[in-house]
C-alpha cells in the first residue's frame, strides 16, 4: 500500500487507545482481537471505535490468514498491522503473508527479530560487525566463549520468538548458565558475541513501500528494575545521522518493506552497532505513559501512514517492560 493511499486499516491485537489514534489520523479500522489477550473493557472499547471486531485465536496461523484474507477482501483493505504480543507477531505476520493484506514478509520480519538470523545478516554484509560465533548446542558454547574471550553475551530466540539474553563476565557466569541450560534442555542455535561497552540508543521507524521513516531516537538507561528510554536522545547531528543509517540498513538488508520497528544499537568506540530489533514499536506495553512530552509512536505510526508530518516535542522519559541488562 502506498502511504495514504488507502484508509482502511486492520489492525490485529490493537488496544483500543491504538484504534483513537487511528480514526482520529483518518483511518476506518477493522479490529481482530483474541478474546484470551484482551481485557473485557478493551473489547468493548475496541468494537465501539471499530467498523467491525472480529474475534478470533491469534497463535493459531491458519485461522487467522483465512479471517485476515476474507475481510481484507470484502472490504477492500490494503494492509493489515500487528501491534500485539510479540510472541504471537510471527503467526500474524505469516497469516497477513499467506491472506494479501501485507508487503512484509515473514522472512523479512525474522531476519529482523531473531538475534542469531540479524547477526549473521549484518557480518556476511560488513556492516555493523561484530566478533560472533553460532553454537548448534549447549555443549559447543564454552569453546566459543574460549575463543572469543570475556565478556561476552550469548543470546538465543525460541520458538515462540522470546529472546533469552545471559551476559558472561567470568569463568563462574559460563558455568552457571551452562548448568541452567543442560537442566532446562533449552535447544540451539545460541548466538555468542563479543560484549559491547557504550551507550545504548533506540532507534524508531516506520516503513512504507520500502522506505524507512525514522521517527524517534531514544537514549536507553538500565535503572535497577525496568529499563527507561529519554526521549528524545540528547546526540549530536553526527551521531544521529550514524544511528539512522545503521537502522535503516538493517532493514534494507532484511528487505523489510513495511510497518513500524524498533532497533536498538550500542554507540561503541568503533562507531554504531546493532544488538537488537523488534518489527514493532517497543515502546506500547500498556502501562506505560504513551502521551506526554510528546512521545507518542501510535499518534506517530498512524499520521505517518496518512502522509502527515508527525509533530514531537518536549522531553519524556517512559519505562518499558524490557529488563535485559545486557544490550
Amino acid at each position: 500500500m502506498r502511504c495514504g493511499a488507502d484508509r482502511r486499516l486492520l489492525l490485529v491485537q490493537p488496544c483500543h487507545t491504538s484504534v483513537v489514534r487511528a480514526v482520529a489520523a483518518g483511518f476506518q479500522v477493522w479490529s481482530v482481537q483474541d478474546p484470551a489477550l484482551c481485557a473485557p473493557h478493551c473489547l468493548a472499547e475496541t468494537e465501539r471505535l471499530s467498523q467491525a471486531l472480529l474475534l478470533t485465536d491469534t497463535g493459531d496461523p491458519a485461522t487467522l490468514a483465512a479471517l485476515l484474507g476474507r475481510t481484507a477482501r470484502r472490504h477492500g483493505i490494503a494492509q493489515a498491522l500487528h501491534l500485539g504480543d510479540r510472541r504471537r507477531r510471527a503467526a500474524a505476520f505469516a497469516a497477513a503473508d499467506a491472506a494479501g493484506p501485507s508487503t512484509t514478509s515473514p522472512q523479512s520480519v525474522r531476519r529482523i527479530r531473531d538475534r542469531t538470523a540479524m547477526r549473521r545478516l549484518l557480518n556476511e554484509d560488513g556492516r555493523s560487525v561484530v566478533r560472533a560465533r553460532e553454537a548448534c548446542s549447549v555443549a559447543k558454547v564454552p569453546g566459543l566463549v574460549r575463543a572469543l574471550g570475556l565478556p561476552l553475551v550469548v543470546k538465543r530466540t525460541d520458538a515462540t520468538g522470546g529472546h533469552h539474553v545471559t551476559r558472561i563476565g567470568c569463568p563462574g557466569d559460563l558455568a552457571a548458565w551452562t548448568a541452567r541450560r543442560e537442566a532446562d534442555a533449552a535447544p540451539g542455535p545460541y548466538l555468542v558475541e563479543e560484549y559491547l561497552a557504550g551507550p545504548v540508543f533506540g532507534v524508531h521507524t516506520l516503513t512504507v513501500d520500502g522506505a524507512h521513516h525514522v521517527l524517534a531516537l531514544t537514549a536507553r538507561h538500565p535503572a535497577g528494575g525496568p529499563v527507561t528510554e529519554l526521549y528524545p536522545a540528547p546526540l549530536d547531528t553526527h551521531v544521529r545521522s550514524e544511528l539512522r543509517a545503521a537502522a535503516r540498513a538493517l532493514l534494507d538488508l532484511a528487505d523489510y518493506r513495511s510497518g513500524p520497528a524498533y532497533t536498538r544499537l550500542v554507540l561503541t568506540e568503533r562507531g554504531a552497532r546493532v544488538v537488537a530489533a523488534e518489527a514493532s514499536f517497543v515502546c506500547r506495553e500498556p502501562q506505560v505513559p504513551r502521551v506526554g512530552g510528546g512521545f507518542d509512536p501510535d499518534l506517530w505510526l498512524f499520521r505517518a501512514l496518512a502522509q502527515e508530518q508527525p509533530v514531537t516535542s518536549g522531553t519524556r522519559t517512559v519505562s518499558l517492560r524490557d529488563r535485559s541488562a545486557a544490550p
